[in-house]
């Protein structure tokens, strides 16, 4: 089964790890939770620029 997460980046707070935001607080809690599993693999890519959202 393979699963895809986007606009996870949160203008790289993600890798502030005393954010108190809920939303950088979700993600970094989500990549632990795959990073403490065997059977998962993941890649987090910054793209540089404006996406095509809100």
């Amino acid at each position: 089964m393979k699963k895809a997460s986007d606009d996870v980046v949160r203008d790289g707070a993600v890798v502030e790890s005393d954010s108190a935001d809920p939303r950088v607080r979700g993600v970094r809690d989500a990549v632990a939770d795959i990073a403490a599993n065997p059977h998962m693999d993941a890649t987090a890519v910054q793209t540089v620029g404006v996406g095509g959202g809100s």
